[in-house]
């Protein structure tokens, strides 16, 4: 039985929480996911951190990263965000509670923290969204 939809392939990417982990993706000229929990100043010290490496490394500083953004659309941004803020955070403590890491976070997040990653995605009508994406893209540069 085929497989719906047809998976497509993808460049290797590395799935980067640290600047250590961007600095090994650098080393080795992989882009890497600009993950969705971290601040937009976080971001910009990940890229930051990136080039450098990169460069000493022999390799283009610029690569091309994928971004990672929690998106859901509702008749507004207050009511996506409360949709979001009700069924993710729970699910997404639980999940990181359960999870094996090979470099484990040196700290849980919080319901608290989440709140705040939270406000950071792209949520509510759809111009509100576009909005928030154009936003992370001129930040980072990420076009996937």
């Amino acid at each position: 039985m085929p497989l719906v939809p047809t998976p497509i392939a993808t460049p290797l990417v590395v799935a980067a929480t640290s600047e250590s982990s961007v600095q090994a993706a650098a080393a080795s000229g992989v882009p890497f996911i600009i993950g969705f929990p971290f601040p937009d100043a976080f971001k910009t010290q990940l890229l930051d951190a990136y080039r450098r490496a990169a460069e000493s490394h022999g390799h283009l500083g610029d690569a091309d990263h994928w971004l990672s953004v929690i998106v859901h659309a509702g008749p507004s941004r207050e009511q996506a965000l409360k949709e979001v803020r009700e069924q993710f955070i729970p699910w997404n403590l639980k999940a990181m509670a359960t999870s094996r890491f090979l470099e484990p976070p040196t700290q849980s997040i919080s319901a608290q923290q989440w709140e705040g990653i939270v406000r950071l995605q792209a949520l509510g009508t759809p111009e509100d969204i576009a909005e928030r994406l154009n936003e992370l893209m001129e930040l980072t540069g990420a076009r996937n």
